[in-house]
């Protein structure tokens, strides 16, 4: 019997509107261990917010800032959603959570730890040696800076960075959601010094005081890393990351570090594979990882809902054009052309961002679609 979201539904999951500011969210985030968050107008749900993204996004006033300027787009799940697709919309799209609706209600959501949880089901998965899988990590000497740790986090995009010392030797991991944690919740300069047995003050720190940007990261890291041999296979990894709740295992031998497994390589080892759609991309521009993987979300997503409304063999023709260069920043076009029941429905959007770019396009071929239908 296949896996489906009914059967990895978690109905505990935190709920904020979009009026809430960043900080009020950040605050529930904490208090709750959830690391994303679904967003509410009343009865409406908008989108995910995730503790990854808010990091990326170099917010600088969470108190002011509404959740509402920083919604991810998320596709939602029925209840009968196999856990095939389950992990090909993760994948695509980079959410950890995915919200599960039934009678047009959100009834709970389903987690990729849920899903990698359930490899025992899979064969052909749970053997994979992960050094088939396993990506080379980026480390930082423990005495670097939590602002060189978080830079190049944005830069690699990448949410977690052993830690390690002089001689190459794991010390620890931090990961983007502590640093982002720290960075929005805290005040900018932290205390540091000796402890005072004797101190009233609720800070329990002598009066030194450093920009918390220039802590070293060993103050800040974990040092209890959960590390895998390279000899392992998957379902070890699976069963490591979901028993501690994590997302990425380290692979080491003999204390050095030799890569990095996370949740969204064993989610690729379930998920269907791009061509299992009908979907023609040309020109796609040199963008991050995660960049990529919103923006094939985004037209996935919009790939599937045709599928649902329109039954049939279609075809989609994605085109992107890049031009107008300001800078180091460039404008970009999107023609989308979809070919369906014998007709052939076309749109375009252009926005100096990439994602707002291709997001308009799809907003407007889905109108013309749905428009060009009914006239016939």
């Amino acid at each position: 019997m296949a896996i489906t979201a009914v059967d990895l539904l978690e109905k505990n999951f935190l709920r904020v509107e979009k009026d809430s500011s960043i900080s009020q969210l950040i605050g529930k985030m904490i208090s709750s261990k959830q690391g994303s968050a679904l967003v509410f107008q009343g009865d409406s749900f908008l989108g995910l917010v995730s503790k990854r993204e808010l990091a990326r996004k170099k917010i600088v006033n969470a108190s002011k800032i509404k959740v509402a300027s920083v919604l991810e787009a998320a596709p939602v799940l029925s209840s009968d959603t196999e856990i095939e697709k389950i992990a090909e919309l993760m994948f695509s799209s980079g959410a950890r959570v995915l919200p599960v609706s039934k009678n047009n209600e959100i009834i709970g959501i389903v987690s990729a730890l849920s899903v990698v949880n359930q490899i025992n089901s899979f064969p052909e998965i749970k053997k994979i040696p992960v050094k088939l899988v396993w990506k080379k990590p980026f480390v930082l000497e423990e005495n670097s800076t939590v602002a060189q740790a978080l830079s190049m986090m944005r830069e690699k995009n990448i949410s977690g960075i052993p830690v390690v010392d002089n001689e190459s030797f794991l010390k620890g991991f931090i990961s983007i959601e502590d640093i982002m944690e720290k960075f929005f919740l805290f005040p900018k300069e932290r205390d540091q010094g000796s402890r005072s047995g004797t101190t009233t003050k609720s800070t329990g720190f002598s009066a030194e005081k450093v920009p918390i940007a220039k802590t070293p990261v060993k103050n800040e890291m974990t040092e209890s890393v959960i590390t895998i041999e390279p000899h392992e296979n998957l379902l070890k990894a699976a069963k490591l990351m979901f028993s501690n709740n994590i997302h990425h295992v380290v692979v080491e031998e003999n204390s050095q570090v030799l890569g990095i497994v996370s949740i969204r390589d064993i989610l690729s080892c379930f998920a269907k594979k791009e061509s299992a759609r009908n979907i023609q991309i040309a020109n796609f521009p040199q963008v991050d990882e995660i960049d990529r993987a919103k923006i094939m979300g985004s037209i996935f997503i919009f790939y599937d809902k045709i599928a649902m409304v329109f039954p049939g063999e279609f075809l989609l023709h994605v085109h992107f054009k890049e031009h107008g260069k300001l800078g180091t920043r460039k404008k970009h076009t999107v023609h989308l052309k979809l070919v369906l029941a014998g007709k052939t429905v076309v749109a375009s959007a252009f926005d100096w961002k990439l994602l707002t770019a291709v997001q308009s396009a799809i907003e407007s071929l889905e109108r013309e679609a749905r428009d060009k239908i009914k006239r016939t």
